[in-house]
């Protein structure tokens, strides 16, 4: 026999696969541009950072560039860009013309669900019509995709109704992460939920809450992203279009699933089982897993304390509250809030002292005076001087002259300029008391420089005020004290100012026509010398503050803030920056 006959089959079916291949050209991008595509909508789309998304797919378009790529691939490719360039960038044109392009290399292709938008299935739909392509009969479902990525990862086989589910994960080797984030879906749900893992072993883990998995059966969806330190992904497992899904059972058949070290997680009481105000029934909340964030003990299921503000395993404290105190790791002592200490397990514990309610502090205030412009200052033939203000000629006294009225030009002096200007200095002892956490009473007493030389009065400084301290008590915590504060008291803001007059020859009242200036006359008088002036506010003053006590130690603190003061009857407004140093006792 011929042996050229025995390859005649071997021949026909290779002419049989290329002709039927002959609708599907070579593709030798499609893997590298579809993980382009993936990683611009699953990472850079979904953590909104779209002009990076954009980017990358018309990289992957480019590598497409003439004929590397599938049409199939392409079509997706310009799809995905429509939909970062409307709902990302707010540039609906440019997408409207990339979903053009996606429809001509593929009539069939169809929106994404998880992505679509009215904005965007209106610009796909008059793509669609400006390309001339018709609607698919009916939109053919996305191709599953196993959920999977560099994150180590068993997914859990199965969990049950009002049972924590636990979710543990572990980094490839030589990757970091600063934050490792759990986004899940229940059954049902329209939105992703968040939840933090927390580093536990060679791994992060953490439990879905019950009331997050709920009383009915279904199939739960879940995803992993690791962050670094810029907030940039560094590792995944799943997408939000190809997550991992745990069936949810009313009894699950096989072994319970935990985290390394811990037990099962116990199933919660469904809140339809116990009405409010059932007899018998508990009003407690449902019992927080381990990994939920926490303020008491109380709050954490069975075996389980409120540690650095998760639960953890440990035993509770008898008030329930927590056991730790703030609940903050630490190193030592001086990592932890005032009034606390760092325990055993590196955790800051109350240290059984009392808050410093007695509180004196020396502060040093500057006046800055907001000064109306005045005219006739000194007096003039026909006005007497203002009684706030006093002039002092060069010789120190009292100015006794007429001097000449105030021109709307300046030329004759005897005004002042307005504005703000730096005024009176004070130095001032603050003693308050913490009547309750949040409210404190307190004098301040104090000695005042740069005032109108010969008025003793004008030193003194008498204050009282009560003082709002915001936070949840404040002084119990290492962190900042904001406050604000209204106060009252007896005291004076003078200003220095220099002015020229001119005295006049005519005294107040004449009626003379004649009457002459010393500067204007024939003689050649020169004018007075300057004057100096001193404007008072006076006597009393009140106002508001408005700062914060920076702690430097459980019962000291630097204390930094600004007064708004009037003072009357001799009106007068000022801004005060204060600063002091604050002791408790």
């Amino acid at each position: 026999m011929d042996r050229r006959i025995l390859w005649l089959p071997a021949f026909l079916v290779c002419v049989a696969w290329l002709v039927s291949a002959k609708d599907a050209p070579a593709a030798p991008k499609d893997a590298a541009v579809t993980r382009m595509a993936d990683d611009a909508i699953n990472n850079d789309y979904l953590s909104l950072k779209f002009n990076d998304a954009a980017k990358k797919l018309r990289a992957a378009l480019a590598q497409c560039q003439p004929n590397a790529c599938s049409a199939q691939v392409r079509a997706r490719v310009n799809r995905d860009l429509g939909v970062v360039l409307i709902a990302g960038l707010n540039k609906p044109g440019e997408g409207k013309k990339a979903f053009i392009e996606a429809v001509k290399a593929d009539p069939r292709v169809t929106l994404d669900k998880d992505l679509t938008t009215p904005a965007i299935e209106q610009a796909f739909q008059a793509a669609r019509s400006a390309v001339g392509a018709q609607a698919p009969a009916a939109p053919a479902a996305p191709a599953a995709t196993a959920a999977g990525g560099d994150i180590v990862h068993t997914p859990p086989s199965e969990g049950a109704i009002l049972t924590p589910l636990p979710i543990y994960v572990e980094l490839p080797s030589g990757v970091s992460a600063n934050k490792v984030l759990l986004q899940y879906k229940p059954f049902g749900a329209t939105d992703w939920q968040k939840l933090e893992l927390k580093k536990m072993g060679s791994g992060y883990g953490g439990e879905i809450p019950c009331q997050a998995i709920g009383s009915t059966t279904g199939e739960l969806s879940y995803y992993v992203q690791a962050t670094d330190s810029e907030g940039d992904v560094v590792g995944t497992n799943g997408t939000r279009k190809a997550p991992n899904r745990v069936s949810i059972q009313n009894e699950i058949s096989g072994e319970a699933a935990h985290l390394p070290g811990r037990p099962a997680p116990v199933k919660c009481k469904d809140k339809a089982d116990c009405p409010p105000g059932f007899p018998g029934c508990s009003s407690k909340k449902a019992a927080k897993g381990w990994g939920a964030s926490c303020e008491k003990d109380r709050e954490c299921g069975e075996g389980l304390a409120c540690k650095a503000g998760t639960c953890d395993t440990g035993e509770k404290s008898d008030s329930g509250e927590s056991s730790s105190g703030s609940g903050r790791s630490c190193d030592t002592s001086t990592d932890c809030d005032p009034g606390e200490k760092c325990n055993a397990d590196k955790v800051c514990e109350s240290a059984g002292s009392p808050r410093k309610r007695l509180w004196v502090s020396f502060n040093i205030q500057q006046d800055i005076s907001f000064v109306p412009a005045q005219k006739d200052v000194c007096g003039s033939p026909t006005n007497e001087a203002p009684n706030n203000i006093t002039c002092i000629d060069e010789t120190n006294y009292p100015y006794a002259g007429i001097p000449e009225a105030s021109s709307d030009d300046g030329s004759s002096g005897n005004e002042i300029k307005g504005g703000p200007r730096r005024s009176t200095t004070r130095f001032l002892l603050d003693v308050s008391y913490l009547v309750i956490p949040n409210l404190s009473v307190g004098a301040r007493l104090g000695y005042v420089i740069n005032t109108q030389p010969g008025r003793s009065l004008a030193r003194f400084h008498g204050e009282a005020r009560v003082a709002y301290w915001i936070g949840n008590d404040p002084f119990a915590k290492k962190g900042l004290r904001p406050f604000v504060a209204v106060l009252a008291g007896v005291g004076e803001v003078d200003d220095k100012f220099t002015a020229q007059v001119y005295e006049t020859l005519c005294g107040p009242g004449t009626a003379d026509p004649n009457c002459t200036s010393q500067f204007a006359n024939d003689n050649g008088l020169v004018p007075n010398p300057t004057l100096t002036l001193w404007r008072r506010g006076a006597k009393t003053f009140a106002g508001a503050a408005a700062g914060v006590m920076i702690p430097t130690a459980p019962n000291m603190g630097v204390l930094v803030e600004v007064k708004a003061q009037s003072f009357f009857p001799n009106s007068a407004f000022t801004l005060s920056p204060t600063v002091g140093y604050a002791v408790g006792f």
